[in-house]
Parts: C-alpha cells; sequence; structure tokens
C-alpha cells in the first residue's frame, strides 16, 4: 500500500495502524475529530496528514480537501518502486499541509495530485459509553456515519473499505467466534455493529469497492481507555487499593494494540474481498489468569482483588476466544506479543 485514510485515528487501533503504516512508508490520510484531544498520540511524521472531521460531517466532506494531500508517486523524490526516498511525501512535506499537518485549501506544489488511497479503515463510532451502548436510538447513527464513511471512500477513490465490528455481535456465543457463527448480539452496539457491517457489505459491493468486516475481540495496550479492566486493575496494584471483582473464571481472549495495528495493516494488502474476520489472540484462560499475571509484574504483595464480590449476571459473556485460522491462513498474520510483554509495555 501506498496510502491509507481511516476515521478513529486516536483510538487504540487507530493509533497502532498509523504506527505501522508508517513503520512501513505508507502516507495516511487522519480523520480526526475537531479540537481533539488526543492529537498527541499520532506520530509526528511528514507521512501522517490530519483532517478535522467529525462523523456526522463526512457526509459533507469534501473529496478535494483530501486529494489534495495525496502522495503524487510520478514525481521526483521518489523511488523506482514509488515510496518515497525522505520519508515526506513525493521526498518532502506536502505543500498543502499545515506544519502541524493539517489539510489546507492548497494543493501539493499547487497541483492536485493523481494518486490513489489504497484502504479506507472505519474505526470511528460513538456513543460508547454504557448508556450510549444500550441507547438504539444512538446506536442507529452510527450505522448512518458507517454508509457516510463509504460514500466519502468512494468519492476519495479508495479501492478497499474495512470496518471494524465487535464481539458485541455475537451476543453469548460457547465456540471460538470466526465469521461463520452465527450472530446473536443482545445489546443496542451489537446489534448496530452487525447491521452496519451487512449494510456496508451491500454499499461497498454498490459502489464497487472491496470490503472486509473485523469483528474485534478484547484488544489491550498503552492507548486504551483509563477506566478499562486492564488499565484500572494495573491502577490498583500500583496504589494497593481494593477492587471489587467478578468470579474472573470465564475465558477470555486478549490482543496486544501492536499485533491489533499489524493485523489491519496487512488486511489493507491480503484481505479476501467480502470476507468477515475475527481478531484475536485465538487462545483463551479465566480472566483470573491474566489479572494474577499482572499482578505479579507490578505488586506480588497485592492482596486486593476481591474475586466474587460481584455475580455475573444472566447477560454476561462468559466465553470470548477468537478462530484466527481464515485470518491467519489468507494473510499470514500471527500475534506476537505475549500477555506478559503486552503488559510489560504498558508499565
Amino acid at each position: 500500500m501506498n496510502c491509507i485514510m481511516l476515521t478513529g485515528a486516536t483510538s487504540m487501533i487507530g493509533c497502532a495502524l498509523i504506527k505501522e503504516c508508517v513503520k512501513n512508508n505508507v502516507c495516511v490520510i487522519a480523520l480526526v475529530r475537531k479540537d481533539s484531544s488526543k492529537l498527541s498520540r499520532l506520530p509526528a511524521s511528514p507521512l501522517v496528514k490530519i483532517v478535522e472531521c467529525d462523523l456526522d460531517q463526512m457526509k459533507d466532506l469534501d473529496s478535494e480537501t483530501v486529494r489534495k494531500l495525496l502522495p503524487d508517486n510520478a514525481k521526483p523524490g521518489t523511488s523506482p518502486d514509488g515510496q518515497a526516498t525522505s520519508g515526506a511525501i513525493g521526498g518532502r512535506a506536502a505543500a498543502g499541509a499545515s506544519p502541524d499537518g493539517r489539510a489546507t485549501s492548497g494543493a501539493i506544489d499547487g497541483q492536485v495530485t493523481t494518486g490513489t488511497i489504497d484502504c479506507f479503515y472505519h474505526f470511528g463510532w460513538t456513543f460508547t459509553d454504557h448508556e450510549g451502548r444500550n441507547n438504539p436510538e444512538k446506536q442507529e447513527m452510527n450505522i448512518r456515519y458507517t454508509l457516510d464513511t463509504i460514500s466519502l471512500a468512494s468519492q476519495c477513490g479508495c479501492k478497499k473499505f474495512i470496518g471494524a465490528g465487535s464481539q458485541a455481535e455475537y451476543g453469548r456465543a460457547a465456540v471460538p467466534l470466526n465469521g461463520d457463527v452465527p450472530c446473536r448480539p443482545e445489546v443496542a452496539y451489537g446489534v448496530a455493529k452487525y447491521a452496519a457491517g451487512l449494510l456496508a457489505a451491500m454499499k461497498c459491493r454498490e459502489l464497487g469497492l472491496e470490503f472486509n468486516w473485523v469483528r474485534i475481540l478484547s484488544v489491550y495496550g498503552t492507548n486504551d481507555s483509563p477506566a478499562t479492566l486492564i488499565k484500572t486493575f494495573i491502577n490498583n496494584c500500583k496504589s494497593n487499593e481494593p477492587m471489587k471483582l467478578g468470579p474472573c473464571t470465564h475465558q477470555w481472549d486478549y490482543l496486544f494494540e501492536d499485533d491489533a495495528g499489524l493485523a489491519f495493516y496487512i488486511l489493507g494488502n491480503h484481505g479476501v474481498d467480502g470476507k468477515v474476520y475475527c481478531l484475536g489472540s485465538g487462545d483463551s484462560r479465566p480472566l483470573m489468569e491474566y489479572l494474577e499475571e499482572i499482578r505479579s509484574l507490578v505488586n506480588p504483595s497485592y492482596s486486593g482483588a476481591c474475586y466474587g464480590a460481584v455475580p455475573y449476571n444472566e447477560k454476561s459473556v462468559t466465553y470470548l476466544r477468537a478462530d484466527i485460522s481464515s485470518l491467519s491462513s489468507d494473510t499470514g498474520w500471527k500475534p506476537s506479543v505475549s500477555f506478559r510483554d503486552g503488559i510489560g509495555r504498558m508499565l
């Protein structure tokens, strides 16, 4: 790939994907919320171009604003295979961007370039807090935003669209999850993700874009929300604060953010058109084992984990494991960061 475009650029997986792209000298057009407080997460690279655009503005974004940031591989300053020779687009930073990388109305060297966007990744999703996840009206808006991004992708000349789904699409399942396992979502968030994936596939076929939908299980890492179980447990271990937990006997599947970013990057090159993939480590163990491994790394003397203080409810997911055989066979991807090493990178 020479260039990608994405929403949710400052999210944990969005950041990991951008990091992988910069490593591979791929131009990134990052769509971010206006006045985002998380811009500092993005690599300081001339390959990363920022366009401020909220999800509800996707339908109105002028595709020429994006096209002016495309790399022109025919210009001097590129190697024979089209890769930039000095880390910048065309061997230099684009003249159509301001010093901080935000899009401006000017074109690169005063011209609209003719490059293409290889893949559009859609990580953006709103109303993800507890209240929003259970609100049908709010979640329905995300379906609309997903379709808007596909229209934008088509207008910008993208070849492929990859959407981020969720294990919530399955509801409660007792088997390893793959694209063939029936979906029975039980919360509005899961219903909306499932509907968005189905409609996205239809719209991509209509517009002639290649398509993949990736149902993500539990990804963790440095850019995860502070309210997640792993980050909360790490902080409580450090401060010796007690923490009420469920029985934590259920099987869980954790994947480190860098492995997730690499998986999405490789899917942009090798994902089979039309397929749904599940993204996880492909392994699972009782949640308590993960937490005890964190305790052993952070504070072995910590005794504040109150297992069983919060009972399971009738809708608790008690088994989560990805079947990554299709993803691995199609792309060659396999996770490389162990849970222990991943936690070590967070400390």
